[in-house]
């Protein structure tokens, strides 16, 4: 293991630790959250998110480096913000959506700050697979906003 991360090692570490921190939120949510439905539907995207982030981790090994894990206490306190935004709303569920919804948006740029790296292989093929789940998580909570009205 070599001191310095090479393009492939960084975009790696970057994509994995943006990949637990969107599980750790998601369940997070659907922890809180009052909604069974948005509640399962939290889950649901979580669940999709930790078989990526756990493949990410085999490349990352196969890299020559080592997975690290998210900032525990910047994780806490975002949490923290997000639950007590999401009390003080008139519809939680709806909140907690949204912000969501925006955290969609940082995975999308930490994707096309790799993508900058022209890592190739198997950043590739693990970020267009990431990208995939982004827009299926998009697409499922602008559903239930919009059937909510």
């Amino acid at each position: 293991m070599n001191l310095l991360r090479t393009d492939l090692q960084t975009a790696l570490h970057d994509l994995h630790v943006a990949l637990q921190e969107s599980v750790d939120n998601y369940q997070d949510a659907a922890d809180f959250v009052e909604d069974s439905d948005v509640s399962e539907l939290f889950d649901s995207i979580a669940d999709e998110r930790e078989a990526l982030r756990s493949d990410v981790e085999q490349a990352i090994r196969q890299a020559d480096d080592l997975p690290a894990a998210p900032d525990s206490e910047k994780e806490a306190g975002e949490q923290l913000i997000h639950r007590l935004h999401a009390l003080f709303s008139r519809d939680q569920a709806a909140d907690v959506i949204a912000q969501r919804l925006e955290s969609e948006g940082w995975m999308e740029r930490v994707m096309a700050e790799g993508k900058a790296l022209k890592v190739g292989e198997p950043y590739d093929s693990l970020s267009a697979r990431c990208r995939d789940l982004v827009d299926s998580a998009r697409r499922r909570l602008e559903e239930w906003l919009e059937r909510q009205g």
